[in-house]
């Protein structure tokens, strides 16, 4: 007994002794060192009253500040980055971030969005003041890099647009904050009186072009011919012209990829979201969904149509198995961004490879539209170039009803003016010009109001016959301009 009870009193002092000393045995079954690997390390990767020498491992799952200096979420958010914010010392030196050296673009992004000023490294210059929007920011025309020969970039340096010399298009971590364009700078970052409503009002194949005086508007110029590729539409030094082809016009972009951050890709070009929109309706009714057409993008419900799905960018559609989707076209998914993405026909508005007879081109602009007898039943209606349909509205006045088409409402209930919906041409064996007309009523929180309609125009394209599809009314039209004002909100008294 007693020599046990000496052999567990020298037992226990030898585990001690290994316990504390340079054999002890990581949670993990390695033999450890008494080295800088200590377990106990503080934030900056040092154990207490040691100087550790190197960072702890990676998978230590110890201190995280030591592996990098932002949180998972922040990694995550950097993830196509391909370098952490701060500097990679590997040391947490207590500085804010932006100090250490020059923000990757996602940094930029994120600094811009919470309204911070990015300081630039070594001590310089402070970065960009946030502007009025993050798609627009004020830069200094020297932190632009000049170090290739490819076309220069478009900054606003707080006054104005400018565009950097050619060959400017190193634009390093301000890469976020530059145009393509003066026109896109200037519809983010100057307030001006040029119209909104551009390619709306276009009754043609157009394209879109400003000068290259910053303060000039963009115009849709009349085209005499159909574009089908990039390649027919025109290039000019004096005019900043658009040079995608689509669907027919030749305009600057054709989704949101094309616009600085904070602009969407509409009718063509990059304009700002709307400020101000009517409540969307619910839109939940089987096979219906919402998009934002037009050049003051507001929410609108598409139903029993293929192209009413919502997207950004072109793979966004990709993934979409219901139909093979090629492109994201002004906010809906498409089959085809101009003629040579078809194998049959062109590539008609919204995004649809057929052909009709006449071309859906004849139906661009303002029309009256109704039908006459003891009152006349006559309203403005555009069909826009993008497939946006409004409806204008005018007061009634002696004869005149303003009362097309016949909306599901009650006698009595409200209905908000200009209806705004969408128009599409419809797929028949008979090549027909048939289109589908859709608006939004406040009166119907389902799908609104749609119809479609066989459409023959005159050969002059002054005047058309919509019949009925589904019933048996036929509506006269007439080709009138641009009467309205450009949001189709008033119009005059038919005849004035």
């Amino acid at each position: 007994m007693k020599l046990t009870a000496c052999t567990l009193l020298l037992s226990a002092l030898l585990w001690a002794a290994c316990s504390s000393g340079s054999g002890r045995i990581e949670a993990d079954g390695r033999a450890g060192s008494d080295t800088s690997e200590t377990v106990g390390a503080d934030a900056d990767g040092e154990a207490a009253g040691l100087d550790t020498g190197k960072d702890l491992p990676p998978d230590t799952g110890v201190d995280a500040a030591v592996d990098a200096p932002l949180p998972d979420a922040g990694k995550d958010l950097l993830a196509d980055t391909g370098k952490d914010l701060l500097a990679d010392t590997g040391v947490d030196d207590g500085v804010d971030a932006a100090a250490d050296a020059p923000l990757s673009d996602a940094g930029m992004d994120l600094l811009a969005d919470a309204g911070v000023d990015a300081a630039v490294d070594a001590g310089t210059d402070a970065g960009p003041d946030v502007g009025p929007a993050p798609a627009c920011t004020a830069l200094k025309e020297e932190w632009i890099e000049e170090i290739c020969n490819a076309a220069g970039l478009v900054i606003f340096d707080g006054e104005k647009c400018i565009a950097t010399c050619p060959g400017c298009c190193g634009c390093g971590e301000y890469c976020p904050f530059t145009f393509q364009s003066v026109e896109q700078c200037i519809a983010a970052c100057v307030a001006t009186d040029c119209e909104l409503y551009v390619a709306a009002q276009a009754d043609c194949s157009f394209t879109l072009a400003s000068g290259v005086d910053p303060a000039a508007c963009v115009e849709a110029l009349c085209n005499e011919t159909w574009c089908k590729a990039d390649a027919d539409c025109p290039l000019a030094d004096a005019l900043d012209l658009g040079s995608l082809c689509v669907t027919g016009n030749c305009v600057y972009c054709s989704n949101d990829g094309g616009c600085p951050m904070g602009q969407v890709c509409r009718a063509g070009r990059c304009v700002n979201p709307a400020k101000t929109c009517p409540a969307a309706p619910p839109c939940s009714d089987l096979g219906c969904h919402l998009v934002t057409p037009g050049e003051e993008p507001c929410p609108v419900c598409v139903c029993d149509s293929l192209y009413g799905l919502p997207c950004e960018y072109d793979y966004d559609c990709w993934i979409i198995n219901m139909h093979p989707y090629q492109y994201c076209l002004y906010g809906r998914c498409a089959d085809c961004r101009n003629d040579a993405d078809c194998d049959f026909g062109r590539c008609l508005p919204p995004g649809i490879c057929y052909e009709t007879a006449p071309g859906v081109e004849t139906l661009y602009g303002t029309w009256l539209i109704g039908w006459y007898g003891g009152m006349d039943h006559v309203s403005y209606v555009r069909f826009e170039p993008d497939g946006t349909l409004r409806r204008g509205a005018y007061g009634p006045d002696g004869p005149w009803a303003d009362d097309f088409p016949n909306l599901p409402c009650w006698p009595g209930e409200d209905v908000d003016m200009p209806l705004v919906g969408t128009w599409e041409p419809e797929v028949t064996q008979s090549g027909f010009l048939v289109v589908r007309m859709s608006l939004n009523v406040t009166c119907d929180t389902g799908n609104g109001w749609s119809a479609r309609f066989v459409v023959n125009v005159s050969d002059d394209g002054k005047t058309a016959q919509f019949d009925d599809v589904d019933s048996d009314w036929t509506y006269d039209a007439v080709r009138t301009g641009n009467v309205c004002t450009p949001d189709m909100s008033s119009c005059p008294v038919p005849g004035e």
